[in-house]
């Protein structure tokens, strides 16, 4: 496909991310996974098309090919503006809420030299695109260019029907679709253990049941996701769950994590700090070290370690990533806490590769992995900016340069390993065979 100026737009630049994600491990602040490349089982879910289609989408894409340089994504613009393009549209028309800024909110008379003249330009854009040189609405697959080109007509319409003329003072763009009856319908078929086609006394009595109950909530996995808090009936579930206890010396002993000194035989055998961090997976750290800083920051009391998290100077290694997802609201980590965050990121990828092909669950992990993390860092060398009066300088064992540690490397941790068992069950799943084999969905847990 081209747009206007005959440059290619490559749905390839997406699989490449994707599989350049999956094979570092970790993900460039964007939720590309494997159903979103393997899209066509599942043709039907908006939410694949919206996560694609997304700003941080294009802002990996942008980092990739502008600030890392990679060979594979040289010619990403056009791609990238395709997708701010619709991610864009996306927003404006879903918008719901009138404290919102920018594409996100409602239209209304203060901000139409924002909103009408975006929707003409999309206008325009989309009417030019081309497949194989021919306009993309006169092909086979004009149906998602006219369905945008369609809505827009009708929204700048309905804004100069009832807006302009103070019938209303504003309009949301997202009343108006059909998410609300396709939540109902999805939490219908849960009734009926997602059967698609109930007959008149099995739609009855699943109406009759979603009235008696409480906060039943539509699921996630639809091909329409909620955008708000509205509750439609909600049950709370409990699991129990039995761990074995097995302690932080068995654990670091099972996983390699002990001391280097005596520990290793030889000098080419694997370690965590001989584990490589590509640039890519760096400048990732740093962008999620700036999260764990930010998290921090709302828990700490002490004055002087929050400001020993965040950098006064915006000046840290392997900070690209962040320069490009900022719009003026996100922290810059010291160089300290990426130090921590690199450490820990080098032990949890020794772990998961000791692992095989499961994933860890020993109880005393954490505290292990801490322990291995203070092992492998110079505690001296840390939050050296700080003041000399602040207690971080005074006792190593007693300061809180131990304490701070300790909260970073387990703030990391809990979220690399959410993302690490996100993967692990997405792998376990296997092929998505619901759209296939409909009547056997029960039987793959799907």
């Amino acid at each position: 496909m081209t747009d206007q100026d005959n440059n290619q737009i490559r749905w390839q630049h997406i699989k490449d991310l994707h599989e350049l994600q999956d094979r570092e491990g970790l993900k460039a602040a964007n939720k590309l996974k494997r159903s979103h490349v393997e899209w066509y089982q599942q043709k039907m879910k908006v939410s694949l098309a919206a996560q694609c289609m997304s700003r941080s989408v294009a802002n990996a894409l942008e980092f990739l090919g502008q600030d890392l340089h990679l060979s594979k994504f040289t010619d990403v613009a056009p791609t990238v503006a395709f997708i701010r393009v619709i991610d864009r549209l996306f927003d404006t028309l879903n918008s719901k809420n009138k404290f919102e800024k920018e594409f996100k909110s409602v239209l209304r008379c203060e901000n139409e030299r924002f909103w009408r003249p975006f929707l003409m330009q999309t206008a325009a854009y989309l009417s030019n695109l081309k497949l194989f040189g021919v306009p993309l609405h006169q092909t086979m697959r004009k149906t998602a260019v006219i369905g945008f080109l369609a809505t827009i007509n009708s929204v700048i319409g309905l804004f100069d029907d009832f807006v302009s003329t103070k019938i209303v003072p504003y309009l949301a763009t997202y009343r108006l679709s059909q998410d609300h009856i396709e939540l109902l319908f999805n939490v219908v078929r849960s009734r009926g253990r997602w059967n698609n086609n109930p007959t008149a006394g099995q739609f009855r009595m699943a109406y009759r049941q979603l009235l008696m109950k409480h906060s039943i909530t539509p699921n996630k996995a639809g091909n329409v996701i909620s955008q708000e808090e509205t509750v439609l009936l909600s049950s709370v579930g409990l699991v129990e769950r039995r761990e074995t206890s097995v302690t932080t010396a068995e654990i670091l002993k099972r996983f390699g994590l002990g001391q280097s000194d005596g520990s290793i035989d030889h000098d080419y055998a694997l370690t965590p700090d001989r584990i490589h961090i590509s640039e890519f997976s760096a400048n990732i750290v740093t962008y999620m070290a700036g999260y764990v800083s930010r998290k921090l920051c709302k828990t700490i009391t002490c004055v002087g370690c929050k400001l020993a998290l965040i950098s006064n100077t915006k000046v840290v290694e392997n900070c690209k990533l962040i320069q490009r997802k900022d719009a003026g609201g996100l922290l810059y980590p010291s160089q300290s806490v990426v130090d921590v965050c690199t450490v820990t990121e080098r032990c949890i990828r020794f772990v998961c590769g000791n692992s095989s092909d499961s994933i860890p669950k020993q109880r005393n992990l954490h505290l292990a992995l801490q322990i291995a993390v203070l092992e492998r860092i110079q505690l001296s060398n840390l939050f050296l900016e700080t003041s000399d009066d602040h207690s971080c300088v005074v006792d190593v064992f007693e300061s809180h340069v131990l304490n701070l540690v300790r909260l970073i490397t387990n703030a990391y941790m809990n979220i690399r390993f959410y993302s690490v068992g996100k993967i692990f069950s997405d792998k376990l799943r296997g092929k998505n065979i619901r759209f296939n084999s409909n009547k056997n969905v029960l039987f793959a847990h799907q």
